[in-house]
């Protein structure tokens, strides 16, 4: 077996030619400086760049997309591809018994580094998320007479639905005339502040439920409609108290603006002012659900509600 790499430490740094940018015509591998004692450490070296890209993709808080996930992906363990192909094609066309040697151990290495990235269940489940979400939309697009999101925030739909939506109408050589943008809310009115902040404690509670408690163990579409708008951490936090039974401290992550964007709760000035904001991203259709503890109550939320809704022309 090759020498452990303890006592090849210096071999890490800028004396490894596996390990620094090559003056050569068109960046080829300078072979006649490369031993067979360079190709652990550099292994190791790039064993260790990847873990952090892949770590790096994984623990990104941001909404997954295709640069922050697939291209990140592609672009990840770039100098291990470079010492894999230089040590690889030693190997085959040019071996030795020491090559043979650490061809032995870095199989082992390789297995080790790469099972755990093939079984990364949060890696691919960003890939699912976009594979999903774009196939889905698209063909909604495709063939569909309409589309009725959930969970949905005007300002974060562009990316989130309506690119993809957009990318199966053109591809079916139709426009956004050609389908029905519907979309279903509560309609709460509130008196002031005051009552206006009891009404969102209940609700609050509720869509902790929502993010924790809906799903399965692995899939909840709530969760995931939220952290592809802008509220990935707190979604994430949310479902991870809530399953642990910490039910009040799910609930108190939840903030105002989680349960406003994608309602019609507030003032009546708040709720007409949504509306409009509601309009202005696309929608052609309102789900009216109103809020009441009895059904003349229900009734006159939605009389009001219907009202605003024809104001918008």
């Amino acid at each position: 077996m090759s020498e452990p790499l303890e006592q090849a430490a210096d071999l890490h740094g800028p004396a490894n030619p596996l390990l620094k940018a090559w003056q050569t015509p068109f960046e080829t591998p300078p072979f006649d400086e490369i031993a067979p004692e360079h190709f652990l450490p550099a292994f190791e070296q790039a064993f260790a760049d990847h873990a952090g890209e892949i770590a790096a993709i994984v623990n990104d808080p941001s909404v997954p997309d295709f640069h922050n996930t697939i291209t990140a992906l592609e672009r990840s363990g770039r100098l291990l591809a470079k010492v894999s192909a230089v040590f690889y094609d030693l190997v085959s066309a040019h071996s030795n018994p020491a090559l043979l040697e650490i061809d032995k151990e870095v199989s082992l290495r390789m297995a080790r580094h790469w099972n755990p990235i093939m079984m990364n269940a949060v890696l691919f489940g960003r890939i699912v998320m976009l594979h999903d979400n774009r196939a889905t939309l698209k063909l909604t697009g495709e063939i569909a007479d309409g589309w009725l999101g959930t969970s949905f925030v005007p300002e974060g739909a562009g990316e989130a639905y309506f690119a993809h939506l957009d990318a199966g109408l053109a591809a079916a050589g139709r426009t956004r005339a050609d389908i029905d943008i519907c979309q279903g809310a509560e309609v709460a009115f509130a008196a002031d502040e005051d009552q206006l902040r009891g009404i969102l404690a209940g609700r609050k509670k509720e869509l902790a439920f929502s993010l924790g408690g809906m799903g399965s163990s692995s899939t909840n579409y709530y969760n995931q409609a939220y952290s592809r708008q802008g509220w990935a951490d707190i979604a994430a936090e949310v479902r991870e108290r809530w399953q642990r039974g910490d039910r009040d401290g799910a609930a108190g992550l939840v903030t105002d603006d989680m349960v406003l964007a994608t309602t019609l709760i507030g003032t009546e000035p708040m709720v007409r002012a949504r509306l409009a904001v509601w309009k202005d991203a696309g929608v052609d259709t309102v789900r009216l659900y109103p809020a009441g503890d009895t059904l003349d109550e229900k009734l006159e939320t939605l009389g009001r509600a219907i009202d605003l809704v024809r104001e918008m022309g």
